[in-house]
């Protein structure tokens, strides 16, 4: 939910800033993908249409055999429930095909939409529920890059209604030199602890041990909840704030340790 605010936020402040720029890159972005799309579709469609032509001629085919006898009728009814049952599928997919592709020159419409749902909500400050209905159509979560690491990179696709996936324009500040060996030696320094703990998660993996390392480590994350929780309640016992049994602390802190 954060990224889908963050995303959203980046793309509405693009758009504040550079309506025009804006505009491009939505239209830009849809032709790209309608292009692409297109061309795979238009292929898929080509090869349903060349199948079913043969199943047209192999349909014909067992028919003449079987009347002329040289295919028994048990093997006659099997093949043929089986050939148009596949071209029955396949009649379902061109017609779903041919609709899509029928459909292709729609990315003036498309940018449009999305152009306007973008600009109702300039300057708006949180995310809401219909916000999320509105504007996303899926999110892909895909596995952790390194398995057992918990700060290992994990790709997140955002698909949004009407357009896809949509990035704004890169707007980062090259680095300095010095600001470049930095950041390289901070990500290699990150790539090693990365790499430590996949040994050790695959060693605990092999031996058997790892469910008690779970156990164990979320006894500790227990532990030091409860202690965040106490010192806030000693904390407010000494200023003469008490709760009663069921009452949860109400402090931005108590929430956040709770």
């Amino acid at each position: 939910m954060k990224l889908i605010s963050e995303a959203l936020k980046e793309i509405v402040t693009f758009s504040e800033q550079d309506e025009e720029a804006f505009r491009k890159v939505v239209r830009d972005t849809l032709t790209a993908r309608r292009s692409t799309e297109s061309k795979e579709q238009e292929k898929r469609l080509a090869t349903c249409r060349s199948r079913m032509s043969e199943l047209e001629t192999m349909l014909c085919k067992i028919y003449e055999d079987n009347t002329l006898g040289k295919l028994p009728n048990k093997r006659y009814m099997a093949l043929d429930a089986q050939y148009t049952h596949e071209q029955q599928e396949l009649e379902a997919e061109i017609t779903a095909l041919q609709t899509v592709v029928d459909m292709s020159g729609n990315e003036e419409r498309s940018a449009a939409k999305f152009i306007a749902l973008v600009k109702r909500y300039q300057g708006f400050d949180e995310m809401t529920i219909t916000m999320l209905n509105e504007f996303v159509e899926k999110v892909l979560i895909h596995e952790r890059d390194i398995k057992g690491c918990q700060d290992s990179p994990q790709t997140i696709e955002i698909y949004f209604n009407f357009i896809g996936k949509f990035r704004t324009p890169d707007s980062t500040v090259p680095l300095t030199a010095e600001e470049q060996i930095k950041d390289e030696a901070l990500l290699a320094e990150k790539a090693a602890l990365r790499e430590k703990r996949r040994l050790a998660y695959q060693k605990r993996r092999d031996n058997g041990k790892d469910a008690a390392y779970q156990r164990e480590y979320q006894a500790r994350v227990r532990g030091k909840k409860i202690a965040a929780k106490e010192a806030i309640g000693a904390e407010d016992r000494a200023n003469g704030i008490y709760y009663l049994p069921n009452q949860h602390y109400t402090r931005q802190e108590g929430a956040q340790a709770l």
